[in-house]
């Protein structure tokens, strides 16, 4: 019998007030981003049956999608790395991510910007910007903020449509920052 003991949360809904709460791992996330309120939980240590690969979250707006996520390591390789060296290689990961599906043909003109360091809410995120055209989506541009929490992987990405406005991005950042713990 495997026991995951890696990630700890549960789903209450209250239908009096569609009251939402998850928690992953003594994280909570926010029940809604920007109006959007999270619409898929998946648990890809239990689909996979890899503990490493934790939790996704996702919301869904108008223009705009946002999907988080917390995990021990993107690759069961990584798994007794040094959460420094995790997000190093999760950061590695993201052009090589790109490089794939434009390989497979469901991305181009794939640009991906320089990356920097920002803090919100007291809490450090490494930030990379890419825009891109999908196929099935027209042209994006995406956000990826990449940090730590509770000694854990948390890699959020924030992808919009170019007519959506960018102060989406920067508003649904600030909203999850919020949620964080310091």
């Amino acid at each position: 019998m495997k026991i995951l003991a890696v990630f700890l949360f549960s789903v209450s809904l209250a239908f009096a007030g569609v009251e939402t709460k998850i928690e992953i791992g003594g994280y909570t996330p926010p029940a809604s981003i920007q109006g959007a309120p999270w619409g898929m939980l998946t648990n890809y240590a239990g689909l996979n049956d890899d503990p490493v690969l934790g939790v996704g979250i996702g919301y869904r707006g108008n223009g705009f999608k946002v999907d988080l996520y917390v995990y021990d390591a993107l690759r069961a390789d990584w798994a007794d790395l040094s959460i420094e060296e995790k997000l190093l290689k999760e950061k590695e990961s993201i052009g090589d991510i790109f490089k794939e599906m434009t390989d497979r043909g469901d991305y181009s003109d794939v640009k991906i910007l320089d990356s920097e360091v920002i803090t919100m809410n007291g809490h450090k995120f490494e930030h990379i910007e890419i825009n891109f055209h999908d196929r099935r989506a027209g042209d994006l541009n995406s956000h990826y903020y990449l940090s730590s929490l509770n000694g854990k992987v948390f890699k959020v990405r924030i992808s919009r449509a170019l007519e959506t406005p960018a102060s989406v991005v920067t508003e649904a950042i600030k909203e999850i920052a919020q949620t964080i713990k310091r």
